[in-house]
């Protein structure tokens, strides 16, 4: 079978011009991510809408790649009910308000996408929400907001990513067993990151016994040294940094401004997926802990599965990616878990695969996404994770890729 390559297109906000994503369609398989000849009696392409801030620092257009690697495994075997997987961009510019604007413009000169990927962070999913319930539309993305997984309030809607609580907990028990740690700042962004942050961060760490601040930052404010110079006058022993996006770099340069460097620093989920070995030099990532999920430690070939290799297979040479393979499987995971979902429904229909979804019956050694192996229930359309699946360690001395760090 002849191999197809996704091809993006970009959908601004004053026009949207769509260019398909070629694919192929033809016979099936049974297995997630690799098509199905059963299902819908249609030829008509299924449809994903990407809203991300693809221009506006939020979206590495390198991570991008292993969505559209996903996307075209699906296709390459046979697509989704016999049907050809179409991707189409759109550019919310990391715009909460944006990427309303463009979904609503999308809505009304186009047929109603099968998925949209609504955002990838807390911000823009928020906005979001109330569209795709008021549509119908199955959204799925790497937000990690506990405000999220309502599935009362947003039924159509799933993560890929970890709770903040399920981090905080491993956080915190990490920091339990360093000893000799009492006082725990967390330094955040002051958007909807800070609001999903700081409730689970109070409460994980005062239940650890540790006494917390918390210390917002404006995301747009370049200068993020009074922040860490706060951290170092109230005493802190320990740093909790999470941002996403631009900042998170800000936050780097603003630690090795204030001298804030001696006090070890814990990475959250935003900045532990960011291109710190790019952007961060050796003295900005002195005594650096990110907390890292499982796929970016090593896993010894022969314990990789079915999705594991195909990941690694659509994503190769690894040593030409860039440190944060738990960004990569994000994306991977999205169409993988979404076809899964298709297959078992029977249908691209929105309550049949939310249904499908809350019950996946895949075997998790046959399953195709690859970061985490307990997916959704009725009561959580989060990943159910244990704290001990985190891997938390100082990059100093690590090799050139996370890859390859060991516990």
């Amino acid at each position: 079978m002849k191999k197809t390559h996704t091809k993006r297109s970009v959908l601004g906000l004053a026009a949207i011009s769509i260019v398909s994503v070629l694919a192929l369609s033809a016979c099936g398989s049974s297995e997630p991510g690799t098509g199905s000849s059963t299902g819908e009696a249609s030829e008509d392409p299924l449809k994903i809408l990407y809203i991300a801030g693809l221009s506006g620092g939020a979206v590495n257009t390198d991570v991008t790649r292993a969505f559209e690697a996903s996307v075209d495994l699906i296709n390459d075997n046979g697509g989704l009910l016999g049907r050809e997987v179409e991707v189409e961009f759109a550019d919310s510019q990391n715009d909460a308000t944006k990427a309303v604007t463009v979904l609503q413009e999308y809505l009304q000169s186009n047929p109603k996408p099968d998925l949209v990927i609504p955002g990838v962070g807390t911000g823009e999913a928020l906005a979001l929400l109330p569209v795709l319930n008021r549509e119908k539309i199955l959204g799925v993305s790497t937000a990690s907001s506990p405000l999220l997984d309502a599935p009362e309030e947003y039924p159509y809607f799933f993560s890929v990513s970890a709770r903040q609580d399920a981090i905080f907990t491993a956080a915190s028990e990490y920091l339990v067993d360093q000893g000799d740690v009492e006082k725990v700042a967390l330094i955040v962004t002051d958007n909807a990151l800070r609001q999903a942050a700081e409730p689970q961060f109070t409460e994980k760490m005062t239940a650890a016994g540790f006494e917390t601040t918390v210390i917002p930052f404006d995301p747009a404010n370049v200068n993020v040294a009074p922040a860490f110079t706060k951290a170092k006058e109230w005493g802190a022993d320990w740093v909790y940094f999470e941002s996403f996006g631009e900042s998170t770099a800000h936050g780097f340069a603003g630690r090795e401004k204030a001298g804030a460097e001696d006090i070890p620093m814990l990475g959250g989920s935003g900045v532990a997926v960011s291109d710190f070995l790019d952007f961060a030099t050796d003295a900005q990532r002195a005594n650096f802990f990110p907390i890292l999920y499982p796929i970016a430690a090593t896993v010894p070939e022969e314990d990789r599965d079915a999705g594991f290799n195909a990941f690694f297979d659509a994503l190769s040479p690894v040593d030409e990616l860039p440190l944060k393979l738990g960004s990569y499987s994000f994306f991977w995971d999205i169409p993988q878990i979404w076809a899964a979902g298709v297959e078992q429904a029977g249908s691209a229909d929105t309550e049949a695969v939310t249904e499908a979804l809350t019950n996946l019956e895949v075997d998790p050694a046959d399953a195709m996404w690859v970061t985490w192996q307990k997916l959704y229930g009725p009561d959580t359309h989060f990943p159910v994770i244990e704290s001990d699946e985190f891997t938390i360690a100082e990059v100093a001395g690590m090799e050139d890729r996370m890859y390859v760090l060991k516990d």
